[in-house]
C-alpha cells in the first residue's frame, strides 16, 4: 500500500513496501540511507507517498484505456496478433487479466422472390452471432498468446443463404463463428446454418412449412415461419433463443437474439441478426446484431452486424417493382485482454 505522506516513517515501512530494495539498504545515524551501489544518501521522508505498486505490463493488439482498465485488442483478420506478457503486477494492483475471445458473426441470408408458387415470399433470416468464451487468470511473466481474429460472414444475394463467420484462433484453439441465415434457393436449404450460434430460418408467405434456425454451440437460430425470416441465435445466457418469424397475417420477420455479456467492458458480444419480414422489420440484438429488411410496407432496410461477433440481417423479397434485398454481413470477431492499471 501506499506509504503515508506525512508524519512519523521508518526503514520498516519502506522495507515493507519496496521488499526488492531490502537488502540494498544501509542505515545513517542522520537516518539517511544508502540504496544500492551508487552510495547517494536519501532520507525517509523522500518516500512518503510512494509505492511499489506497478500493474501489469504487457504489449500487443491496439491498446485503450476506460478509466481503470486498459485493454488489447487483436482485431486482425488478416493475419496474427501476439499479445506479450512482460511483468506481473506489483504491490496491491490486482494480477487478473480478463480474456474474452468471439467469433465472428454470420451474415444474413438473401431475400428471394414475392408471391410465386402459389403465393409464397421469400424472407432472408438473420446471421448468427458467434461464439463467445471468456476466462480470467494470473498474470506471469513471457506468457504469449498469438490470436487471429475472425472473419465476417458475407451477406447471402438473391435465394441464397449468408455465408458462416470465420471462426477466431487463439495459439490451436478455435471459437466458431456464427452461422448463416437461411433462404429460399430453389427449393433449398431453407433452414439456417450451424454455428457458434446459429442462423435464423427463411420465411415464406402464405401457408406453409416453418423452416428451423440453425442450431448452434451456444443458442439456435428462431424459426422462419410463413410470415417472415427467423432471427439469428446470439451467444449463450443472456442470448437465450432468438424469435421466429410470424405467421399470416402479421407477416412479421423474427429479432435477432442478444449476446453475451463481458462485465470488464459492459458491453454483450455475438448478437444474432434479425429475420426481413413482410410487413415489419426484424430488430437485431442487443448490441449490434442486424436489423433485418422490409419486403412490402415502408423502405425498411437491412442493416450488418455493428459490434464484434453479431450477425447481419436479412434481406427483404422483391415487391411492387423492388428488387430483392441482399443479406448484411456479420461483425469480424475478437480477441480482447483487459487488466487494471490501479
Amino acid at each position: 500500500m501506499t506509504l503515508q505522506s506525512s508524519g512519523p516513517i521508518s526503514m520498516g515501512d519502506v522495507c515493507d513496501e519496496f521488499d526488492e530494495v531490502r537488502y540494498n539498504i544501509r542505515l545513517y545515524s542522520d537516518l539517511s540511507f544508502l540504496i544500492g551501489h551508487g552510495h547517494q544518501p536519501e532520507y525517509l521522508s523522500h518516500f512518503y507517498g510512494q509505492s511499489a505498486n506497478a500493474p501489469i505490463n504487457a504489449t500487443g493488439g491496439i491498446v485503450s484505456t476506460n478509466g481503470a482498465w486498459k485493454y488489447h485488442i487483436c482485431q486482425n483478420t488478416n493475419g496474427s496478433t501476439r499479445f506479450t506478457v512482460y511483468d506481473a503486477a506489483k504491490g496491491s494492483i490486482d494480477n487478473t487479466i480478463w480474456r474474452i475471445i468471439v467469433g465472428a458473426g454470420g451474415g444474413g441470408g438473401g431475400g428471394g422472390n414475392h408471391h410465386i408458387s402459389g403465393g409464397a415470399s421469400r424472407c432472408g433470416g438473420g446471421g448468427g452471432g458467434g461464439y463467445v468464451n471468456y476466462i480470467d487468470y494470473e498474470a506471469a511473466p513471457n506468457q504469449s498468446n498469438n490470436c487471429l481474429a475472425g472473419k465476417a460472414g458475407a451477406g447471402g444475394g438473391h435465394s441464397f443463404m449468408g455465408s458462416n463467420g470465420g471462426s477466431t484462433v487463439v495459439d490451436v484453439s478455435e471459437f466458431a463463428g456464427g452461422g448463416g441465415g437461411g433462404s429460399y434457393s430453389n427449393g433449398n436449404t431453407e433452414s439456417g446454418a450451424y454455428g457458434g450460434s446459429g442462423g435464423g430460418g427463411a420465411g415464406k408467405y402464405g401457408a406453409g412449412t416453418a423452416f428451423p434456425g440453425g442450431s448452434g454451440i451456444q443458442s439456435s437460430g428462431g424459426y422462419g415461419n410463413s410470415g417472415g425470416g427467423g432471427g439469428g441465435g446470439g451467444a449463450a445466457g443472456n442470448g437465450a433463443g432468438a424469435t421466429p418469424g410470424s405467421s399470416d397475417p402479421y407477416r412479421y420477420g423474427g429479432n435477432g437474439a442478444g449476446g453475451q455479456y463481458y462485465a470488464p467492458t459492459g458491453v454483450r458480444y455475438g448478437a444474432g441478426g434479425a429475420g426481413a419480414g413482410i410487413g415489419n422489420q426484424g430488430t437485431g440484438g442487443t448490441s449490434g446484431g442486424g436489423n433485418g429488411g422490409l419486403s412490402a410496407y415502408g423502405n425498411g432496410a437491412a442493416t450488418g452486424g455493428s459490434e464484434f461477433g453479431a450477425g447481419g440481417g436479412g434481406g427483404g423479397a422483391t415487391n411492387s417493382g423492388r428488387d430483392s434485398e441482399a443479406g448484411k454481413p456479420g461483425a469480424n470477431g475478437v480477441v480482447m485482454f483487459g487488466y487494471k492499471q490501479w
